[in-house]
């Protein structure tokens, strides 16, 4: 059965841009450009973001390159001697957890004074800061010219904090 003359039409316009295909002499490929690197090497100048980080080891529960502060309670220390020890092993466990982050003396100290806020314990710090802090950081020395280094260590500060708040032995 012939096709009616509209399909006939149709198919002439389908096939007519079309051109035979020569299996003897076949078109060479087309060859395109490398495809481009998802992944570029960077510049050597190049700054990584985890540079910018005071130090950068890999936080293994989140990948992330700056270390992530494990938060744990710290109470605030009123200067109380029956609870100076138990203040002073819950500030050390808390830096020793956090060694990535606390990693000189300055801070160290610096996170110990936050956490004296309250009556004798809040005073005791604020002396220990206007001392720091009349510190002429040029010449190391306190107004009476005395050769002093700011903050100090964190082991002198633990010694001061022993003979101010540890309980007294009658």
């Amino acid at each position: 059965m012939p096709h009616p003359p509209h399909r006939l039409q149709q198919h002439t316009a389908l096939t007519s841009g079309l051109t035979a295909v020569n299996l003897a002499n076949p078109v060479p490929p087309v060859v395109l450009p490398p495809p481009v690197n998802p992944f570029p090497v960077p510049p050597s100048n190049y700054t990584s973001p985890a540079s910018t980080c005071p130090s950068t080891p890999v936080n293994p529960v989140n990948m992330t390159a700056c270390p992530t502060e494990i938060k744990l309670k710290i109470y605030e220390f009123n200067g109380t001697h029956t609870q100076s020890n138990r203040w002073l092993k819950n500030i050390i466990a808390y830096l020793t957890v956090n060694t990535a982050i606390y990693n000189n003396d300055k801070k160290k100290i610096v996170i110990a004074l936050s956490y004296m806020s309250k009556g004798a314990a809040e005073k005791w710090s604020k002396d220990f800061l206007d001392h720091t802090q009349s510190i002429n950081p040029t010449s190391h020395a306190d107004v009476n010219q005395r050769t002093l280094y700011g903050y100090g260590t964190w082991v002198d500060f633990v010694k001061d904090f022993k003979k101010s708040f540890s309980p007294i032995d009658i």
